[in-house]
């Protein structure tokens, strides 16, 4: 009788290069999967934010938003019911937890000032939080907020915008159309603020948005506010701007004296924290030094 030839060494074979696929397979999805809170939390890695991150991530598991304070020394990160800052210290960064729910934005101004916007009730009230507890400011609808060197500007989803200092007088209010895809940014000293949306931008003084500038100097993609690199002298309003399309060219623009030259833009996109910087992106919730 005639028998067929035996396979168990073939399928043995092929089953051990299944094994070994899988194995570097999953590893491969590991080191995607966690490489970037490790970079995040490394001071290694980061120097600028790293005790920070590692302080955050142990303390909001679940995070849905970041703000940076100007200082670049704090920062604070939130979920659905908590709010956690994290200041940079040795030999590790300290902590203040919140029991708060409903955090729309959070923001810090030029006296490193925590500002929340909290949602609750069908409003949404202004804090700013203090050591004795929250300081209620007034009724807001935030679709962003930003710090300034006197307060927060907030963006309204009907495109109102709003300074507010922080006594709580309201130093200004401008009424523009409802927006989306909107990116709202504080220059190096906190005395401007730009508005980037639908290929142009405008350009208020932050404490009482007065319009400096509303224009498209190019079909804009995004803008940088660059460093304060003088240390003596009035305080120069540069920003970098991305043109398009898909970002092929650039301007830097003096928005005071709208002095501009073409310039390379940046390839990261990334808010600049405050007067020296650094420049911070996003890094799974949590904030990272960003090189341009």
């Amino acid at each position: 009788m005639h028998r067929p030839p035996r396979r168990r060494p073939q399928q043995l074979v092929t089953l051990l290069l299944s094994v070994a696929l899988a194995v570097v397979l999953g590893t491969l999805i590991y080191f995607a999967v966690t490489s970037l809170p490790f970079l995040a939390v490394s001071p290694t890695s980061d120097p600028t934010f790293g005790r920070i991150n590692e302080c955050l991530l142990a303390a909001v598991p679940s995070r849905v938003g970041f703000a940076v304070s100007r200082d670049a020394r704090r920062a604070l990160a939130w979920s659905s019911d908590l709010a956690v800052e994290c200041v940079d210290g040795e030999p590790a960064a300290a902590k203040t937890v919140w029991k708060v729910g409903g955090v729309v934005d959070a923001a810090y101004d030029g006296e490193q000032r925590l500002w929340l916007a909290v949602h609750a009730e069908d409003s949404t009230n202004l804090q700013i939080m203090e050591p004795g507890g929250p300081r209620p400011i007034g009724k807001v609808a935030p679709q962003h907020l930003v710090g300034t060197a006197v307060g927060v500007v907030v963006l309204e989803p009907g495109g109102r915008l709003v300074s507010v200092h922080a006594d709580g007088a309201v130093g200004g209010l401008v009424d523009l159309q409802p927006m989306e895809n909107v990116q709202l940014t504080a220059s190096a000293d906190g005395a401007r603020v730009a508005l980037v949306v639908g290929g142009g931008m405008y350009v208020f003084e932050a404490a009482s948005l007065a319009k400096l500038r509303g224009e498209a100097p190019c079909d804009l993609e995004y803008l940088w506010w660059l460093r304060d690199e003088a240390d003596t002298g009035p305080t120069r309003h540069h920003a970098q701007l991305a043109c398009g399309p898909e970002a092929s060219w650039g301007l830097t623009i003096d928005v005071d004296s709208n002095a501009q030259e073409k310039a390379t833009p940046p390839r990261e996109r990334a808010v600049l924290a405050g007067p020296r910087g650094p420049y911070v992106r996003r890094c799974d919730m949590l904030p990272c030094t960003a090189e341009l």
